[in-house]
């Protein structure tokens, strides 16, 4: 592990054994950057209401809900989670809207 959870609650810090899990992996979810290409695919295939959500819910909106709620549900350390679980939905939300596009005829 990345951080040695005794050195840690003895500086008084337990989030960042956490967040040290956590780093990996959303640096994993960001280098594939699927979230940020998409909305390029989403722009040359003429849908850009679909690439301006995708782009503000992953930005503000879902990260915004998370942070203000992961730690209300999950304690302080929850908020570590906020920015895979976002990427994940947005992720989701992208395929859909993707696997919808795709059926479409271009015009």
């Amino acid at each position: 592990m990345i951080f040695n959870r005794q050195i840690l609650k003895y500086l008084g810090t337990d989030a960042l054994s956490v967040y040290g899990m956590i780093i990996n992996i959303s640096t994993f979810v960001q280098c594939c950057a699927y979230s940020i290409f998409s909305t390029y695919y989403f722009q040359a295939m003429m849908k850009p209401s679909t690439a301006f959500v995708v782009s503000v819910s992953r930005g503000a909106v879902i990260s915004g809900i998370l942070i203000y709620l992961l730690p209300v549900i999950a304690g302080a350390s929850g908020i570590w989670f906020a920015m895979p679980i976002t990427e994940l939905v947005v992720a989701v939300f992208m395929a859909v809207m993707m696997r919808c596009c795709q059926k479409q005829p271009i015009r």
